[in-house]
């Protein structure tokens, strides 16, 4: 299931116009905690940037 939402992560963020670092690219495939990507599909939907996306 994770790989499904790394991709929606990235897509989300793609279409949103925030470009990932390569550490934050680091950061999406080093997780594999369901709970945590989650979390960062939802910030990715209002966040001002990638990393706060991903904080």
């Amino acid at each position: 299931m994770a790989p499904r939402r790394e991709v929606a992560l990235r897509r989300v963020l793609a279409r949103r116009g925030l470009a990932l670092s390569a550490a934050l690219e680091a950061q999406i495939d080093g997780c594999s905690e369901l709970a945590t990507l989650e979390r960062w599909l939802d910030q990715a939907v209002t966040a001002a940037s990638a990393g706060d996306a991903l904080a």
